[in-house]
Formats: structure tokens, sequence, C-alpha cells
């Protein structure tokens, strides 16, 4: 049974001759309202890092005495509020606009005007996980998936997509599904 378009909001204009080649519409994914503060948050630490380690550097310059180690304490605070922003604000605007529909043959990745369709009997490798300690969560995510395509192909999907476990349990049983048959 194909697709209708109306099972689906918002249909993106690069699906629209496919929709019989995709199956039934099944769920929506997007990269949440949640994002927006997440990359303000980053922009605010960012600046502040910086502007903090700019004006430390700046009063200690100026002041002839040597570096105590609580100044070089601050610095290093600073610094980390700095480059912590910096992660923030580079997977928030790398997420931004990011859109996962899932039919009933393939799932279908837009972002940015670009499309990747990832066939349910074309992936060879699922991967997910949801990492423990804090350095691990900075660096990749809350919870992160990864799909392989034959052709070698690696689509990531992490937690700035609204409900990614949900997607991450979707594809699992799909994926499942597919093994036993």
């Amino acid at each position: 049974m194909s697709s209708e378009v109306t099972d689906l909001p918002d249909l993106p204009p690069e699906l629209e001759g496919a929709m019989s080649d995709l199956g039934r519409f099944r769920a929506e994914y997007r990269a949440g309202w949640g994002l927006l503060l997440y990359m303000i948050l980053g922009l605010v630490l960012l600046v502040a890092g910086a502007s903090t380690t700019l004006l430390l550097g700046y009063f200690a310059a100026a002041d002839d005495r040597h570096f105590d180690v609580g100044i070089i304490k601050v610095v290093v605070f600073t610094i980390a509020l700095m480059v912590g922003g910096m992660f923030m604000t580079y997977r928030s605007v790398r997420a931004w606009g990011a859109r996962v529909l899932v039919f009933e043959r393939c799932l279908v990745f837009l972002k940015g005007g670009k499309l990747r369709v990832f066939g349910w009997h074309e992936i060879t490798a699922f991967e997910q996980k949801s990492p423990k300690g804090y350095w691990e969560k900075m660096v990749h995510s809350s919870y992160w998936m990864t799909l392989r395509r034959k052709d070698g192909a690696v689509l990531r999907i992490d937690a700035y997509v609204e409900r990614a476990k949900d997607l991450g349990s979707r594809v699992e049983q799909e994926l499942a599904r597919r093994q036993e048959a």
C-alpha cells in the first residue's frame, strides 16, 4: 500500500515524486526548539569565556606583579567556558534544520535541502549509545546512533533530534523485523 500525501504534513518537495517508492509514512523527527536554547547558551558561554579571558589577560599584563595560582585557575576556567561554548554552538548549528522521516521501506534524512535515503534492506550496521561520562556527553551527545549502508555511506543522528531514543528504538525494531524475514 503506498503512502498518501496527506499522511505526511509539510511534504518536502524532494519527495513529491517518490512517495510510492517509499511506502507508508510512519513517523517524523525534527531538531527541536530546545536546540535554539542550546545554541544561545553556547554563544553566551563562548562570548563570556572569551571576554573574561581577554579582560583577565589585560589586567594581568597591566599589573607588574607575577601571576599567582588563583589567576591561572580563573584563566583556565574561562578558557574551558569558551571551548565548551564553541562545542555547543558548533553542534547546534550543525544540527539546525535536521529532519528524519520514517517510511515503510526506508528512513529519509533531510537537512539544508539535501536528502539522504537509507533503505531498510541497505543498512548493514546500526549502533546506538548513551554515554555515561560528562566529557563524552559534551563532545558527542547524551545519545547518538549511527547507520551504515552497503555502499559505505554513514548517517549519524544525535540527541538534537527530538525523541532521538524513540527513533533509535524504531530503527532497531525495523532492522530486527527485516532480519527475521
